[in-house]
């Protein structure tokens, strides 16, 4: 049997990234962090950009919002 990611996998690897990307905003800010959040939204944003191209239902996947949001 072959492994492939399924729109749920997906969804849930996209939760936990949104997840440690907002447990950021908790964190003091410094020069590290924002290092951190910059990244988290450049993943994030790849993912969203590959799932619009895709025309998929981006609600399913927890990014209907504005990325600028987790900077």
């Amino acid at each position: 049997m072959e492994n492939y990611l399924t729109p749920e996998g997906l969804a849930h690897i996209v939760y936990r990234i949104l997840e440690r990307a907002n447990d950021l905003n908790a964190e003091e800010k410094n020069l590290f962090i924002d290092g951190q959040r910059l990244a988290f939204y450049e993943v994030l944003d790849i993912i969203k950009s590959e799932l619009y191209i895709r025309e998929a239902d981006l609600k399913e996947y927890g990014l209907d919002f504005e990325l600028e949001s987790l900077l």
